[in-house]
């Protein structure tokens, strides 16, 4: 990605001390004080304003996990950024019950549990 391509990411007043807040709170899960901090340090108008690879080198993170939480931010906001997404796909079962069933009692399964009784 070229220079002037970075998202640049531009935090009001009201949305850095929100940061600041769950940072020194230390009482959130890591992934939400990553995002916490990658948001504080790459805050353009804030004092710090780090580099990506500068920022992912502190937090032991990559350079294109910065990278996607600023775009993130800027499409997305705050919250979103913050804020894991549930998924939306329901899981569906592999086997339903009746294939399971066979499954259980398939002829190569119980040669297996024979095999270790007999030893």
């Amino acid at each position: 990605m070229a220079h002037q391509d970075k998202v640049v990411v531009r935090l009001d007043e009201a949305q850095r001390e929100a940061l600041r807040k769950i940072v020194r709170s230390c009482r959130h899960p890591a992934a939400l004080l990553r995002r916490a901090y990658v948001l504080l340090k790459t805050d353009a108008d804030g004092p710090e304003g780090w580099s990506d690879e500068r920022v992912a080198e502190a937090l032991s993170t990559s350079r294109m996990t910065v990278q996607r939480m600023r775009q993130q931010f800027a499409r997305e906001g705050l919250d979103a950024t913050l804020h894991r997404r549930r998924p939306t796909g329901r899981q569906y079962r592999k086997l339903d019950g009746q294939h399971e069933a066979k499954l259980v009692r398939s002829p190569a399964r119980r040669r297996r549990k024979g095999a270790a009784a007999g030893r």
